[in-house]
């Protein structure tokens, strides 16, 4: 048998379909199952080695009705790959409420890719309330995309106390987009406690934002027991911005105290160069020579 080549193959399959499609149109829809590998399911599936010439009559019904379903799915999906002109007037029908459907959630989504053209009037009723929506929705946010021409008048008093609050809440958290100028006096007076209380608390910390000089009486105390009680713990640990001379008696104890305890224990692990030996008593010393001899003893095993 005479084999046709395959660009011709796709060629003279494609007209076969088109005879075919009109007859079997008429038929009811069942499922259509091709052996698998067989030439009518290579050819279904559009490979190289289908070989047209082998279909038989009924194959070439079964490829159409196959193509045919195909070409719908793709136009009721909205794909590329449909083509329009091969479907039946149902099936059009179908496939443009589809379409009409999928442009309509891109509208009421607000997409450019809306087309206002195919909407009704109670779509474009949908979509418009939508639209205004997401505009209020922008406002009160206070984003750039807000349009103030779209709102209504009860509207506008919302997003204008909603962008008071906003600014408010941005002059409390000591954000640069605060607007001083539009605080009311009660507003303004929340501001300046809350501006107090974070200098207060920084001056706590010892951060460099601190500004002593916005500190009242009660608050300036609090603020040198803190500092105190940061040097006191400096100078227990032997860190080196230690303070002695701001110590009282009792701390200076406890802090000699403590120098006195971190260098015998640096002096048992044979830290020399850190520990003061001559600062050690008798019983320090054996204990320390004793600690050196179990070092060396092991390291000679």
């Amino acid at each position: 048998m005479r084999f046709f080549p395959d660009r011709a193959a796709i060629v003279v399959l494609q007209t076969l379909l088109l005879v075919a499609a009109p007859g079997a149109a008429q038929s009811p829809k069942r499922a259509i199952t091709l052996i698998p590998d067989s030439n009518a399911d290579r050819c279904a599936r559009g490979v190289p080695s289908c070989r047209v010439g082998r279909l038989t009559p009924e194959e070439i019904a079964q490829l159409a009705a196959i193509f045919r379903e195909k070409n719908f799915e793709a136009c009721r999906s909205g794909t590329s790959t449909c083509d329009p002109t091969f479907l039946q007037k149902e099936e059009l029908s179908v496939s443009l409420a589809a379409a009409r459907q999928r442009n309509l959630e891109k509208c009421l989504s607000g997409s450019q890719n809306c087309d206002s053209a195919l909407l009704n009037e109670e779509e474009n009723r949908r979509v418009t309330a939508e639209r205004r929506k997401r505009n209020l929705d922008r406002c009160q946010q206070g984003a750039v995309q807000c349009d103030p021409t779209l709102l209504t008048a009860k509207e506008a008093e919302a997003v204008a106390k909603a962008a008071h609050l906003r600014n408010l809440d941005a002059c409390l958290g000591a954000n640069s987009k605060c607007d001083p100028t539009i605080l009311t006096p009660t507003e303004a007076t929340a501001v300046a406690a809350a501006v107090r209380r974070r200098n207060v608390e920084a001056c706590l910390a010892a951060s460099p934002s601190c500004d002593p000089t916005g500190l009242q009486a009660g608050e300036q105390a609090r603020v040198h027991t803190a500092n105190h009680e940061r040097n006191l713990q400096r100078c227990l640990d032997g860190v080196a911005s230690c303070d002695p001379l701001s110590l009282t008696a009792g701390e200076t104890a406890s802090v000699t105290a403590a120098r006195k305890t971190r260098n015998v224990e640096r002096c048992l692990s044979g830290l020399y160069s850190k520990c003061d030996l001559s600062a050690l008593t008798a019983p320090e010393f054996a204990s320390v020579t004793a600690a050196e001899q179990a070092r060396n003893a092991g390291k000679a095993r």
